[in-house]
């Protein structure tokens, strides 16, 4: 947890888990913006017919719960999202690493869709243009959709913070 950034020690070697601020949440949708896009373009090259079968379940999940704002179900839903980007990604260190990203703010992962459901519902067609594109066979499509996801989710947490 320490190398990872989730927890500290302190002098006498307790450990402390680390509560992420905004601007953590922040800076990790930065490198995620950085790196995810290119995750779905490798996915999209190589994934099985199988992993597509299990992120398009996913997104009827994903659908079903954002129509009846049931964040617990979603967020469920969203983390078998990015396990199958996981396990389909054939650069094995890029998964990871956004995986650690994520994980990284993991107490706040559902900041930006939790206050409303609009942007619940946004978020949802966002990551139904990914898997489209991953299903259509086009890198390049899955990587803008991608690319426009996490512009929509930083300019979401950016206008939720000048409401603050």
């Amino acid at each position: 947890l320490v190398q990872e950034g989730l927890a500290e020690t302190s002098p006498g070697q307790a450990v402390t888990v680390i509560a992420p601020t905004l601007q953590d949440v922040l800076d990790v949708v930065h490198i995620r913006s950085l790196l995810e896009p290119e995750q779905v373009r490798l996915v999209t090259e190589v994934i099985t017919s199988k992993q597509l079968e299990a992120l398009e379940v996913t997104m009827k999940e994903m659908e079903r719960s954002a129509k009846q704002a049931d964040l617990s179900i979603w967020g469920r839903a969203d983390s078998i999202f990015h396990s199958v980007l996981k396990e389909a990604c054939p650069n094995k260190l890029l998964a990871e690493t956004v995986v650690q990203l994520k994980n990284r703010v993991h107490s706040m992962k559902n900041f930006d869709t939790q206050m409303d459901n609009v942007r619940l519902l946004s978020c949802t067609k966002e990551h139904r243009a990914v898997v489209d594109a991953i299903k259509n066979r086009n890198a390049k499509a899955a990587k803008a959709a991608m690319e426009d996801h996490l512009a929509a989710l930083t300019n979401s947490l950016l206008r939720r913070i000048s409401y603050r």
